[in-house]
């Protein structure tokens, strides 16, 4: 009887082997071939879409840099405070990026790329601060605004 049920039960998992290898068929030579390619393709294509995000913030950074040596009128303060506005607005959007790649990151995949972007995103956020802090917090200040006239003065 012992023979009869260990007789069943390799046949019963005799049947579930044949339906798993039917299910899960190895795909032929150019399936994967195709696969392989379409793999390669995407990190590829997520190599540059990093590299382009990390260009377009170093690109900004130095524009926005640039822009608050000198003096400034009153309208170009507050287009300063509009552009802070639509920087911090980028960060929430740029936020989200940043969390999708540290999943790569985690995986060990485009470490250099996603440090770069790293980098380029924390130097950028700390401008945007520093300029808010120019434009927005300290000339509403009236010790920063005595100090500033004074310097100015000689």
């Amino acid at each position: 009887m012992e023979c009869n049920i260990t007789h069943n039960k390799m046949n019963k998992l005799s049947t579930e082997m044949g339906n798993f290898s039917k299910r899960y068929k190895q795909p032929n030579r150019t399936d994967v071939k195709f696969d392989v390619d379409d793999f390669l393709d995407k990190i590829g294509e997520t190599k540059i879409a990093i590299n382009t995000v990390t260009s377009e913030l170093v690109s900004l950074y130095d524009d926005l840099e640039d822009l608050t040596h000198g003096h400034h009128s009153a309208e170009e303060i507050e287009m300063f405070r509009d552009i802070i506005s639509d920087c911090k607005d980028y960060f929430r959007e740029a936020t989200d990026f940043y969390n999708k790649i540290s999943k790569f990151r985690d995986a060990k995949m485009f470490l250099e790329e996603i440090d770069a972007f790293f980098e380029a995103f924390e130097d950028f956020q700390e401008l945007v601060e520093d300029v808010d802090s120019t434009f927005n917090r300290l000339v509403l200040n009236e010790d920063f605004v005595k100090i500033t006239k004074h310097l100015e003065e000689l």
